[in-house]
């Protein structure tokens, strides 16, 4: 990675790693994060639309 693309990052991630997700104004850069930020931002209305997704 080059040295101007690993300091764009490090805007957003202290780590200036991957992932990183931006989401309007939210920043979150850490793996379980980015899945806990996901899960409580589109929840699973009930169980159907979970297991239509599978099928």
């Amino acid at each position: 990675m080059t040295t101007t693309r690993c300091l764009r990052l490090q805007c957003f991630s202290p780590t200036g790693r991957v992932p990183c997700l931006l989401d309007g104004e939210t920043v979150v850069w850490d793996s379980l994060a980015i899945l806990e930020y996901l899960a409580e931002i589109y929840p699973f209305t009930s169980r159907s639309a979970s297991s239509s997704r599978h099928a």
